[in-house]
């Protein structure tokens, strides 16, 4: 492993990321407003459709924003986004 490699590592296991790191085998744990905010059918249909790899960019995506503004943002975005049963990609 490369120096920046181990400096990742150490840094991921100080912070608590290396526990919250992804595996696809258990689906990621959903958020209360973004469950709340899939309120219509289809969009909570598509997004539960989704593999647990597509869910986990979305929810990482969402937790990883800093103000409660930008959160509201990226739920409305992909709730939108479910509702066409569009995966996350480079168009987020």
């Amino acid at each position: 492993m490369t120096e920046a490699g181990l400096r990742a590592v150490t840094e991921a296991m100080r912070n608590g990321g290396w526990e919250n790191a992804y595996t696809s085998r258990d689906a990621p744990e959903m958020p209360g407003d973004l469950l709340k905010a899939l309120e219509k059918p289809e969009a909570h249909r598509n997004f539960m459709g989704f593999p647990n790899s597509a869910r986990f960019t979305y929810i990482h995506h969402i937790n990883k924003a800093k103000r409660a503004e930008t959160r509201a943002r990226r739920i409305k975005r992909v709730v939108e986004r479910a509702e066409q049963d569009k995966r996350p990609g480079i168009d987020m």
